[in-house]
Parts: structure tokens; sequence; C-alpha cells
């Protein structure tokens, strides 16, 4: 019997064995083999190891995505709840004029749906091809500051209070703007 122990991290686990009808000694070679061996299973064990934590870790954070997400999820309901509430036009627009989004209350004012609103420049939606001559919205694009004016929609018969409100990105660049509308 010829025997060498298997390690697993510090800790022995066991032992790689092997038996002889007779009396056997080991060379040098036979016994470097045997090492060789014993150390691969303790290298196996090692990766089933790590492998085994590893999925434990994966496993725990496809858990905490899962949670996440539907914690993102619940908070874009909530706010898209509550702007869709509010009773003011709210809409963000890029910096080419394109609307991005409309709270209902522009839906209801413009009688059109989402789908028909998004990406179409803000000055169609008016009845004009091109920005208006005195551009508001353009103002708060080249300012990084709030923009404002009031006027009047003779199409709708409304005056209104219209402010821009840009958002600028971690460099301090414009990269959309929030248009709020107000019948006054």
């Amino acid at each position: 019997y010829v025997g060498k122990a298997v390690k697993f991290g510090n800790e022995y686990v066991g032992s790689l064995s092997a038996m002889f009808k007779n009396d056997y000694t080991l060379s040098k070679g036979d016994n470097r083999i045997m090492s060789i061996i014993a150390s691969a299973i303790s290298v196996e064990e090692e990766r089933k190891g790590a492998e085994e934590k590893l999925e434990k870790y994966r496993d725990h954070l496809e858990e905490l995505v899962k949670e996440r997400t539907s914690e993102l999820k619940d908070t874009s309901i909530l706010l898209e709840t509550i702007v869709d509430n509010i009773p003011d036009i709210l809409g963000v627009q890029d910096m080419e004029h394109n609307i991005i989004r409309y709270n209902a209350a522009g839906h209801k004012l413009l009688n059109l749906t989402g789908k028909q609103i998004e990406g179409k420049k803000c000055f169609e939606l008016i009845g004009c091809d091109k920005p208006c001559e005195t551009c508001t919205i353009s103002q708060a694009y080249l300012n990084k500051q709030p923009a404002y004016l009031i006027r009047y929609d003779e199409s709708l018969g409304i005056w209104f209070d219209i402010r821009f409100y840009p958002i600028l990105d971690d460099s301090g660049k414009v990269t959309k703007v929030i248009e709020h509308m107000r019948d006054i």
C-alpha cells in the first residue's frame, strides 16, 4: 500500500492510494507521478469549490438584478403616473426639436397618441415646416438656462405660458429640454 495526501486548501481531505499484491517500493519517478496526480486531484477539488462559489454568487447577482429591475419598473410606473396626472402639458425634446415624449395632457391637447407624436418636430405639431423665428427652446439649448414665453395659439384659441428647462449631462452639455406648457 502506497499513498499520497490530497489537500483542499490547507486541509487534508483524503489520499491517493495504490495497493500492490507484493511488497513494492516506489521509484523516484513513480513517487513523483503519484505526487503529481495527488496535486491534480487537489487542484480539481479547488476548481470545483470555486465553481460552486461562483455559481452561488451568480445566482445571488441574478436575484439582485431581478429585484433592481422590479424596483426600476415600479419607479418608472410611478413617475409616469405622476407626470400623466399633471394637468399641464409636459414634454421632452432632443437637440433637433424632436419630440421624445409628452404626458397625457399633451396627447389630449394635440389629440394624438404617443406613437403619433414621438419623433415629430415640435414645430410640425403646430403646423410649421421650420423652427419658429423666435424659437425659445433654442435659447434654452444655447444658454443652458431655463427660458419662457407667453404665446397665443390661434388654432386652439388658448394663451400659453411655455417654459423650457434644459437637461445637462455630466459634462454640462445640453442633451434634452423639458417643455412645460400651461393654459393661462
